[in-house]
């Protein structure tokens, strides 16, 4: 398990300590936790990788080809690497 910020790098010391409310949990290389507990939409950098969204998370376009993610508020969404 990796604990990783909006900018997709592994959370440091003084983030954990003061609660970061944008995060990211990469399990077995796998599956991804974008966490975004903060009132705006914010943009996420995701790890390197093909990422699709799971349901119910899905959207219209639910594949994330790009490097980053638009998170809305207040929000979580699990995608899984292709």
């Amino acid at each position: 398990m990796q604990w990783l910020n909006a900018q997709g790098q592994p959370l440091d010391a003084q983030q954990w300590e003061r609660g970061e409310l944008l995060m990211q949990i990469l399990l077995s290389q796998r599956w991804l936790l974008l966490v975004n507990a903060t009132p705006q939409t914010t943009e996420m950098r995701l790890p390197e990788g093909d990422w699709q969204v799971v349901a119910p998370f899905t959207q219209e376009d639910s594949r994330a080809v790009l490097p980053a993610w638009h998170q809305a508020a207040r929000s979580l969404c699990v995608l899984v690497r292709k």
